[in-house]
């Protein structure tokens, strides 16, 4: 007889991850259960989908077991909301995820928020949270010098970027203007 875990398995390995957490739901015992579950968020984690592996720890009540899981779904999030200047969502990700991982996973978060927010230009709301959090930023300067600092950078990095679209759109109107001028 086939075991929860090898069901949830071939279910894996063919892409339909849905099917794979309801075997796991439905095996008859607890340890069996487990044991699929966990698999579950194990192959998500490793296929990079973290949201996915995040949900299926808290469903089966495995946080606790898998603490990485909402680490690395925060994380993503934290990301995905600095590029969508959604950043005054950031402290409920945090605090959200805080609630699924030990102490220690939760100020690295408050520490990779504060950073990352510092990199997207939000220093105001970074150095907010890094007092509130009591991040401390190394490398000798204050906090407010380090966030700017990064702040700086990254529109630097902004403007280089910028100035590369600049000039490749002047490039492809050259061309554009070239492939009319051949056609008349």
């Amino acid at each position: 007889a086939l075991e929860p875990k090898d069901l949830v398995s071939a279910a894996l390995d063919a892409g339909l991850w849905d099917v794979a957490e309801d075997l796991a739901a439905a095996a008859s015992d607890a340890a069996a259960s487990d044991a699929a579950a966990s698999l579950v968020v194990r192959r998500a984690l490793e296929a990079g989908r973290t949201r996915q592996g995040d949900l299926a720890a808290r469903r089966f009540r495995l946080s606790r077991v898998f603490p990485e899981a909402a680490e690395a779904h925060a994380q993503d999030t934290i990301r995905k909301l600095s590029r969508k200047s959604q950043a005054r969502l950031v402290e409920a990700v945090v605090q959200d995820a805080a609630a699924f991982t030990d102490s220690a996973r939760a100020r690295g978060l408050e520490a990779f928020a504060v950073a990352h927010l510092a990199e997207a230009g939000e220093v105001v709301l970074g150095l907010e949270l890094a007092q509130r959090w009591g991040v401390v930023l190394g490398g000798g300067l204050s906090k407010l010098e380090e966030l700017q600092a990064a702040a700086a950078a990254a529109r630097k990095k902004r403007r280089e970027m910028c100035l590369s679209v600049d000039d490749l759109a002047g490039h492809l109107a050259g061309l554009a203007a070239d492939q009319a001028a051949d056609q008349a």
